[in-house]
Parts: structure tokens; sequence; C-alpha cells
């Protein structure tokens, strides 16, 4: 076996020397530079990414609190409108409570008195109708005349006693 034979073991060794020292100096030379050379890219780029996402949270986060912030100025700004709104309201609510209850009183009064006025002219129909009405009932009841002005004192004493009793 030639692989095995010491007598060329001299040439293999210079060959495998001078093979992979030139095959070290061209790597050494062309590759691991260029290799060198696109890991420093890589890593500046992702130095470059690291650092606009580091602004960018932080611009989202001063953003975030400016919304935040925003937010309770909007809501407090609304809870004042809708405080100022409820207080409007009801003074005019009041306003409209003290006319609705003026025009109230006066209707009131209003109908009292036409109630009133219907109880004079009702009373004074009263005072007319039921002496007659009466002085024909007793007649054609009894047969006999009953003295009309006997029933006109009957009924103002029935009457004044209603108004005593009304007054209590």
């Amino acid at each position: 076996m030639p692989q095995l034979d010491t007598s060329t073991y001299s040439s293999l060794i210079f060959w495998l020397f001078l093979t992979f020292g030139f095959m070290y100096c061209f790597l050494n030379r062309f590759i691991f530079p260029r290799l060198g050379r696109i890991l420093q890219e890589r890593q500046e780029h992702i130095d470059i990414q690291k650092n606009q996402i580091k602004t960018l949270l932080d611009q989202m986060e001063k953003i975030d609190e400016e919304i935040k912030n925003q937010l309770i100025d909007s809501r407090l700004k609304s809870k004042k409108m809708i405080d100022k709104a409820e207080r409007s309201f009801q003074i005019i609510l009041d306003k409209n409570k003290e006319n609705w209850q003026n025009i109230a009183e006066k209707k009131e009064k209003e109908l009292s008195l036409k109630l009133q006025e219907a109880q004079n002219i009702f009373l004074g129909a009263f005072k007319k109708e039921v002496p007659y009405l009466s002085h024909l009932f007793l007649k054609k009841l009894t047969g006999s005349a009953v003295e009309y002005r006997s029933i006109e004192a009957t009924t103002e004493k029935t009457l004044k006693n209603k108004e005593k009793i009304n007054d209590i």
C-alpha cells in the first residue's frame, strides 16, 4: 500500500502544508474580511433597528401619556359641562315650576270664582223653583192649597242651615 510507505511522507507533508497555508492565506486575505464586513454591517443594521425601535417606543409612550392626559382632561371638561347643563336645566325647571304654579293658582282662583258664581246662580234658581214646585206638589198630593209664603220660609231656613254646615 503506497499510503503507508514512509518514503512518500515528506512530499505528502509538504503538499499538505502548502495547500493549507495557501488556503489559510486566501481565506484570511479575501474571505474572512468580507465575512467580517458582512457581519459588522449586519450588526450595525441591527443596532440601528434597535435604536429606531427604542425611539419609536419612547414616542409611543409619550403619545400614550398624552392620550391619557387628554382623556382625563376631556372627562373633566365633559363632567363640568354636564354639571353646568344640569344647573342651568334646574334653574329653568325652577323658573318654569314657579310660572306653572302661578298659572295654576290663577286658574284655581278663576275656577273657584266661576264655581261660586255657578253656586249662586243655582241657589237663586233653587230659591225660585223649589217653593213653586213644592207648592204644586203639595197641592196635587193633598188637594188643598198650601200657603206659598210658608214654603218659601222653609226653603230659606233649609238653605241657611246648609250654609252653616258648609261653613263648619
